[in-house]
């Protein structure tokens, strides 16, 4: 559902439909149906769909304390994807600093992990208090595959006649090459990890299984976008590493 809503944005709203989009979302009615174009229309009916199956599951699980959490989320990250087709499509230029802090919310961790939250077993409303907080953690994990994603990906991605990334943004403001950008973001996520590690020592209240999900999630953007060179694209370089984990594990 979220690589829809993010190719909806990128590749076939216009600025004005992503904004009325984003709004219609932020209202989360299906009265407002009728205001989108016909294809956004489909979008919108799947997303309240799926939300309402997410409800009834929470309900299952005695968590729907999660389910305003869950929609929250995805509210944010419309609006997160907003202001990115704005700049893509206007040309504009923010600052590095500013194009990171906006990818903590559109890289997706926090709608993901809203939806895992009725099979986790110990979490609660403290926990997910905590994670509406933006802890520490959660940012460290974001940069580290915002980082990742964008050192791997540009030269497919700068294909993209409109399509602007962290590499250019942060080459623009520094005056620096690509390859020194793209060095300095794999440096820009070690120092990430490190805070992940830290965070996750510290938290020890935070239940173990929440906290393996962002470990996990950063796990998999190391072999995504390191060890396989774009892989989230490149589907095939993934190909070796399920093989070694599900066919040919190593036996302990």
């Amino acid at each position: 559902m979220l690589t829809i809503v993010d190719d909806t944005y990128d590749n076939y709203a216009t600025v004005e439909e992503a904004k009325l989009f984003t709004e219609i979302m932020q209202r989360w009615s299906i009265d407002e149906i009728n205001r989108l174009p016909d294809y956004m229309k489909t979008i919108y009916r799947l997303i309240l769909g799926l939300y309402e199956d997410f409800e009834c599951k929470a309900a299952e699980q005695g968590k729907l304390f999660a389910v305003p959490y869950a929609k929250e989320t995805l509210k944010n990250v419309c609006k997160a994807y907003n202001k990115e087709i704005k700049w893509t499509m206007r040309r504009e230029m923010p600052s590095f600093e500013e194009y990171i802090e906006n990818t903590v919310i559109s890289g997706c961790f926090f709608a993901i992990c809203s939806q895992t939250v009725p099979g986790v077993k110990f979490v609660n409303k403290d926990t997910i208090d905590w994670l509406m907080s933006v802890p520490k953690i959660s940012i460290a994990l974001s940069k580290v595959c915002r980082y990742l994603d964008d050192a791997s990906s540009f030269e497919r991605e700068s294909n993209h006649e409109t399509y602007l990334t962290g590499v250019d943004y942060y080459m623009k403001q520094h005056g620096v090459s690509m390859r020194e950008t793209k060095d300095k973001f794999i440096e820009l996520a070690e120092d990430a990890w490190k805070d992940m590690n830290t965070e996750w020592m510290v938290k020890t209240w935070v239940p173990k299984d929440m906290l393996e999900q962002v470990l996990g999630y950063a796990r998999a953007s190391e072999v995504f976008y390191r060890s396989c060179d774009d892989g989230y694209a490149k589907t095939e370089a993934v190909a070796p590493h399920i093989v070694a984990f599900f066919v040919d594990p190593i036996i302990i």
